[in-house]
């Protein structure tokens, strides 16, 4: 039903905006939904609303006004709209069909060099000039959007810009100052070859007969390839081919833009949904069976039972309704129509006209329907993101008061929409616990309702006249506490680092284990949660200390209560360790090595030793102070050879440290000496060559010297020459 009044009733709200994350794709579960690249188990169902000037900025003087996005934006994001259709495709710098009064659009794609003026008055377009401004100003758009959650379908052209059809409306013709035509670009490229003051074959095929013109086409695709290499970075993006080109004609135009988008983008990093959206020519099953992943049916050529009568198409495209394509700007209450194709798996998109913009000239700025319209797809959106769309397909059989009816038996999920009564589902299908929430079709209010047991034919009373959505959801297997197996109850003497042990809660998928020394668990020592097996080593409790600990269990369904209670104490600490007794080197020790090893007898208990090693007997300095270590010796490096050392051990363990043992002094050896043995010697000959060279020899003080002319001999033999 749509509320004639709005009250006002403050709510949390029921859905949180889903952020984007990788590129659409078409679910292979489900292919009436979309999916992000990088979550392909969720469904996006996408709604939000539209208007002519969103991405270029149009008037009815020159320059138009530049209007901020920043309201439309907000009001985008307060209606939890996740989609919006960027309007990129306005081709003409000037005029509308809808009106004889003068309008004028910026930023246009080509850059205006001249030489020479327009009809416009102002210089002429080369279509070999990109403007990096426009192409700047959509980069810029389509990522703010993407911040804030919101997908893009970004409009590459337009078919009311190249064209003068006798519609009803028609008032002006915006090709008398199109780029593509003659008169307004200096690249003699002439997109109206038989004349006739319309440009229609702009949309046209150069190939296969299409009729359309190669040196436009070219020109189209390079104006495409920078919106593709300009966009491919951002995930938000589909592109949509063209706004209402209409005919039956332009289709095989609309083909050949879709399939040159997928083959340039199977290149690129990323790949992106194309849209291809009706208008009142081309047939609904050409778009069907065409190329691009999602529709957008139109009104024309027997398409009107969109606007009453919304389909499932079982998956053969996605299906992304437009009023633009069905009403053009609808101005009555549609909130109905929304939730039927939300029932049908279709998403939409509203077209209207944002009071921030300057007055159209021809259409109101506002109606008093499209705020109910804009909620009524938020809350869509929002109870798409939270339910498994993916595992749930329309099935009006499973109501005999509704027909838009989605139905999800494998996880017992199903939405209902009715305008008013009660609802009748059969929920053979589903056993055990269905729960109940009702939601307001047009605001983002709901409600719990009492549940109930599924496996028959059920019957809902919405608790007042402002619920008219269903969603029912099978209840979890409802958990038992786990039992507690170990410490047992009361135990003393429990290590410190004991582990915890209990019994598995059938259907558990977690546990949560609380330890306190409080019987309340007002403050716990261990609180951990996502706990996935049946045991938890705990670590660092304290010794000779009462501890309590209980142990719930969780599932999809809810968390159980925690078991009883248990309770332990840890062990009182050992005594402290005796102090260890020095080995080697022995007290008074000399010419020790200065990379000798220090021993000890290891203390009874210990669990690590301190060691320290000094050159005052005092230890008020040390070289050496090392802990925890965790053997009975230790080895020295870098000691100075010639000194006196002190050293001394304590040992260690949970009860304690002991004194250090009665410490001991040792002496390292003197360092080694090199010495010259001759030099500058005057040999005879064979040796006079050596007068010049020196011979040493290393040795220690204690090491005698044997040095004849035999070993110098040999030893020049070795060296050479």
């Amino acid at each position: 039903m749509f509320k004639w009044m709005i009250v006002v009733v403050a709510v949390i709200p029921m859905f949180a905006m889903s952020q984007v994350s990788g590129p659409l794709r078409v679910s292979g579960v489900n292919p009436r939904y979309l999916v992000s690249a990088t979550d392909t188990n969720k469904a996006i169902w996408l709604g939000g609303f539209h208007l002519w000037s969103n991405a270029q900025d149009g008037g009815n003087s020159y320059p138009p006004t530049v209007v901020s996005m920043k309201k439309y934006w907000d009001s985008l994001s307060a209606n939890r709209s996740n989609f919006v259709r960027l309007w990129a495709g306005w081709e003409q710098p000037a005029g509308l069909i809808e009106t004889s009064n003068n309008w004028y659009w910026e930023p246009l794609p080509f850059k205006r060099t001249g030489p020479g003026n327009a009809r416009d008055g102002r210089l002429k377009f080369n279509l070999d000039s990109l403007n990096d401004a426009f192409y700047a100003r959509m980069y810029t758009y389509c990522d703010s959007l993407q911040r804030r959650g919101i997908y893009v379908a970004v409009q590459l052209f337009d078919g009311w810009s190249n064209g003068y059809p006798n519609h009803s409306f028609s008032a002006g013709n915006p090709w008398n100052y199109h780029p593509y035509n003659s008169a307004n670009n200096v690249n003699s490229v002439n997109g109206d070859p038989n004349n006739n003051g319309s440009g229609l074959e702009v949309h046209f095929s150069p190939y296969g007969g299409g009729g359309g013109v190669l040196a436009v086409w070219n020109r189209q695709w390079k104006y495409i390839r920078k919106f593709l290499d300009t966009l491919n970075v951002l995930d938000n993006v589909m592109w949509e081919v063209c706004n209402e080109a209409e005919g039956q004609g332009q289709y095989a135009w609309h083909r050949l833009v879709i399939d040159s988008i997928h083959a340039y983008e199977s290149r690129k990093p990323k790949r992106h949904v194309v849209w291809h959206t009706g208008d009142w020519g081309i047939l609904n099953d050409s778009l069907f069976a065409g190329p691009g992943e999602a529709v957008a049916p139109g009104a024309g050529n027997n398409g009107t039972q969109w606007q009453t009568n919304p389909r499932d198409m079982g998956g053969s495209k996605v299906v992304i309704v437009d009023t633009d394509h069905l009403w053009g700007m609808v101005y009555d209450n549609q909130v109905p129509w929304v939730w039927k194709n939300f029932c049908n798996g279709n998403s939409v998109t509203l077209q209207d006209n944002f009071c921030s913009n300057p007055a159209f000239p021809y259409w109101d700025c506002d109606n008093s329907y499209w705020p109910a319209f804009r909620r009524a797809m938020g809350v869509a959106v929002g109870l798409g993101a939270t339910t498994d769309l993916l595992h749930m397909t329309p099935q009006p059989n499973k109501s005999s008061t509704s027909d838009d009816v989605l139905f999800g038996a494998a996880t017992g999920q199903v939405i209902v929409y009715q305008a008013s009564g009660n609802i009748s589902v059969d929920l053979t299908e589903i056993p055990g616990t269905v729960n109940v929430t009702w939601y307001d079709p047009d605001d983002f209010i709901s409600l719990a309702g009492t549940a109930t047991t599924g496996g028959a034919i059920r019957t809902f009373s919405p608790p007042d006249a402002r619920y008219d959505v269903l969603y029912l959801k099978a209840g979890a297997f409802v958990l038992s506490p786990p039992t507690l197996l170990a410490p047992a109850n009361g135990s003393t003497g429990v290590a410190t680092n004991a582990t915890l042990t209990w019994n598995a809660s059938s259907g558990a998928t977690s546990y949560r284990v609380q330890v306190s020394t409080d019987a309340g668990f007002a403050t716990t020592v261990v609180d951990q949660s996502n706990v996935t097996t049946t045991s938890l080593a705990l670590s660092s409790l304290a010794a000779n200390t009462l501890y309590y600990w209980h142990v719930n269990a969780t599932n999809s369904g809810g968390t159980s209560a925690y078991s009883a209670s248990f309770t332990f104490t840890t062990s009182a600490p050992p005594p402290p360790p005796a102090s260890p007794v020095l080995a080697t080197p022995v007290n008074g020790a000399t010419g020790v090595a200065t990379n000798a090893s220090l021993t000890w007898n290891a203390s009874s208990g210990a669990t690590s030793y301190r060691v320290q090693v000094s050159t005052v007997s005092g230890f008020t300095t040390t070289v050496v102070d090392q802990s925890n270590v965790t053997t009975a010796s230790f080895a020295l490096s870098s000691l100075v050879a010639n000194t006196l050392y002190y050293w001394r051990v304590s040992a260690t363990n949970s009860g304690g440290t002991s004194a250090y043992a009665t410490s001991r002094n040792f002496t390292t050896a003197a360092a080694p000496t090199t010495t010259a043995i001759y030099q500058n010697a005057a040999l005879s000959s064979p040796w006079s060559d050596m007068r010049s060279y020196s011979v040493t020899r290393t040795y220690s003080n204690t090491t005698p010297i044997y040095e004849g002319a035999s070993s110098l001999r040999l030893a020049y033999s070795a060296w050479g020459s």
